[in-house]
């Protein structure tokens, strides 16, 4: 139960996941760049809630599997499945702070291969929009209400479904 007194002590504003109260903030939240200090909190919380497993812990579990095994058939997809449906569960800020840890070590095992089949010509634009453009979702993702980003997620994901039965 280490890991559940360390968050509770060091981070108070993060949910408890086994009893659900709200701990009261101690100091603002630093944004960072590419938001760590959102990714230790995320961990320690879901530390927290692996300790006490929990209905959410399970949820995302079988969200992720199914992720990963659309992942799997097609090669991509992931996240267009985990962080609309994680968002219900934690949150859009954990929500992707959360499909960002699962998909860094997948990247990397398949970095060595991309490298060398990669365009240079098709990367570098979309490199330039990756450095500008994560930090200002990340910013947005601290400054605007959890609430909107929700209903602005769900409100995507129809629109995609909807374009998709169009097409079929």
């Amino acid at each position: 139960m280490p890991v559940v007194s360390l968050a509770k002590h060091v981070y108070r504003a993060l949910p408890d996941a086994c009893t659900g109260r709200l701990m009261r903030p101690s100091s603002k939240v630093l944004l960072t760049p590419f938001g760590i200090k959102a990714a230790v909190e995320t961990s320690i919380t879901f530390a927290n809630v692996a300790i006490n497993f929990d209905s959410r812990f399970a949820a995302m579990m079988v969200i992720v599997v199914v992720a990963g095994i659309i992942r799997g058939f097609t090669g991509f997809g992931s996240a267009l499945l985990t962080v609309p449906a994680l968002t219900v569960l934690f949150g859009p800020a954990r929500a992707v702070v959360i499909e960002v840890l699962i998909e860094i070590p997948v990247s990397i095992g398949l970095l060595s291969m991309a490298l060398k089949e990669a365009e240079s010509k098709t990367i570098l634009p979309m490199l330039v929009m990756f450095a500008l453009f994560v930090p200002l979702g990340t910013l947005l993702l601290t400054i605007v209400n959890p609430d909107y980003v929700r209903v602005f997620i769900s409100l995507i994901v129809l629109f995609s479904v909807g374009l998709m039965a169009r097409k079929s």
